[in-house]
């Protein structure tokens, strides 16, 4: 290994280091209330043959390859939180890598190192390494077929082959997450630019090879959709997200994503709140995807006007071919376009660093490139600081439902048999999940909200737990007296509070107290 070549290596390994180590500072986990409790239960029931397209949120067949990576984790390392939550890290290493291979293709090494360094530092990306979500995932896969479509005339005589594998690999995107429907097609409108402008027969079928690998990858798609609901188009004749975002917050949202501070976001984050900023990286990217479409050569075109047509699609675009329908703006959604996004930032860097190189001198162009991902550093470090709060009251949420599941579990030894444990809360089917992977999803025991419009003898003694992180105890009592009405009384058997003071929970969430009981059902 030349010497150059070893510094490369050393720097690229010190970004993977460095994105990683960030992570794990402000490690979340699974955040039990939202999506993360799903796809780890999607998981298990990828591993038990249970998944049913029809059951799952969202166009069914959206998304049945999101769950393989945990899938897979649980099968080499056993079924717990951390699991489930490695392959998202191990996606994000992926991530870093695949986008330097980019980077390295359109403009060389040190632009490559660029683009992989921006991506591992910022915010929107580090808040969801840690989490367990498909967005990296889908992001890892879609960067992928992109470097394959890019090195594919390198295959010779097999560029055909290797183009058609490449539209598999990028329509197999849909399969993780709807929204990836705007990468395949950016992606196939921007193949069928290299035919209209190159006008050559060999373009053309290159080219077509393909959009064949991306037809095929949407005939299985289209043959699995209409085995499950009768309608082959069904993933993109529905819509995820239906009448929830209008131009207006989307306008707003994508501002946020630019600058969190001037539209004061931060004063009082949430468990709601989505969106954690892109930041100059952003500013950045359209600056040099416009410079990469006119000045650039065609590959450095096409990256360009791929990640200009998903970000302005992502803003604009319609969730459903039925219906206009804007796709609200979240900031992991732009985890899909990660590649396309800071490789043409990269590209726009390395301009500038050849301008200070051509006016001043080359110490004068890292000088310059050094200076502005000090400034990103400097600018993201009050939102590593909030995000490593959010997380921490994450943690402590953990602890408790850890605390829970092990009393569950307590209860379940002295009382063997078939065991039933309703949950009441404000998410009780996410709050069920999780704990259900705590308990390695026990058979015996039952986990989920209330099946009945109220208690009988068939619940006697199960166990009724009841969560009031959100509202208050005197509602969450109401809700439960209401739900056991004259047929059956609770009896207290633990209860569990975690103090959070110290943690930042409480000054970002909007916790009133967390208190876990649990109770004995008594029949009448």
């Amino acid at each position: 290994m030349r010497p150059n070549q070893l510094l490369i290596f050393l720097i690229l390994i010190g970004i993977i280091i460095v994105g990683v180590a960030a992570s794990l500072s402000i490690y979340a986990g699974i955040n039990s209330y939202y999506d993360d409790s799903y796809y780890v239960y999607y998981g298990y029931l990828l591993l038990h043959n249970s998944y049913n397209l029809i059951s799952t949120p969202g166009p069914a067949t959206a998304g049945f390859l999101k769950g393989i990576p945990i899938s897979i984790s649980y099968i080499a390392l056993g079924m717990n939180s951390t699991t489930a939550v490695l392959p998202s890290i191990i996606e994000y290493i992926g991530l870093i890598l695949l986008i330097y291979l980019i980077g390295k293709h359109i403009a060389g090494d040190w632009t490559g190192l660029a683009a992989a360094f921006m991506f591992s530092i910022s915010p929107f990306v580090i808040a969801y390494s840690t989490r367990v979500l498909p967005d990296l995932f889908v992001g890892l896969i879609a960067a992928v077929g992109l470097y394959l479509f890019y090195k594919a005339p390198k295959f010779g005589r097999n560029s055909g082959l290797a183009y058609a594998v490449a539209g598999f690999i990028v329509g197999m995107t849909v399969y993780i997450k709807v929204q990836a429907l705007a990468f395949i097609v950016a992606m196939a409108f921007l193949a069928m630019m290299y035919v209209a402008f190159d006008r050559r027969k060999a373009e053309l079928v290159l080219m077509a090879f393909f959009i064949f690998g991306i037809f095929m990858a949407f005939f299985i798609d289209a043959i699995i959709a209409f085995d499950s609901t009768g309608n082959p188009l069904y993933v993109i004749t529905s819509s995820t997200h239906p009448n929830e975002a209008s131009l207006t917050t989307n306008v707003y949202g994508a501002l946020l994503l630019l600058d969190p501070w001037a539209f004061g976001i931060y004063s009082h984050i949430s468990i709601s709140s989505y969106i954690y900023p892109i930041g100059i990286p952003l500013l950045i990217f359209l600056a040099g995807a416009c410079l990469g479409i006119a000045k650039g050569n065609r590959d450095a075109r096409h990256i360009s006007a791929l990640g200009l047509i998903i970000f302005v699609y992502m803003i604009f675009g319609s969730a459903s071919v039925k219906s206009y329908q804007f796709i609200p703006i979240n900031d992991r959604y732009f985890i899909l376009e990660a590649a396309a996004m800071f490789v043409a930032a990269a590209y726009f860097l390395h301009a500038v660093y050849q301008l200070a190189e051509r006016h001043w001198n080359k110490i004068a162009g890292r000088i310059a490139i050094l200076s502005v991902f000090a400034i990103m550093i400097i600018l993201n470090i009050p939102i590593y600081s909030m995000l490593g709060a959010y997380n921490g009251g994450i943690r402590a949420t953990d602890i408790r439902y850890q605390h829970l599941a092990g009393q569950i579990l307590g209860y379940h030894q002295q009382n063997p048999g078939n065991l039933s444990v309703i949950v009441i809360g404000r998410y009780p089917r996410s709050q069920g999940r999780y704990l259900g992977l705590l308990l390695g999803y026990n058979k015996s025991v039952y986990i989920g909200p209330p099946y009945g419009v109220s208690c009988g003898r068939a619940y006697n003694g199960d166990l009724l737990l009841y969560l009031y992180s959100f509202y208050s105890q005197s509602y969450y009592n109401n809700q439960t007296a209401g739900w056991l009405g004259d047929n059956c009384s609770a009896t207290l058997i633990a209860g569990y509070n975690m103090p959070l003071n110290g943690t930042g929970y409480n000054d970002f969430h909007y916790g009133v107290n967390n208190y876990g009981v649990i109770y004995r059902i008594e029949a009448h």
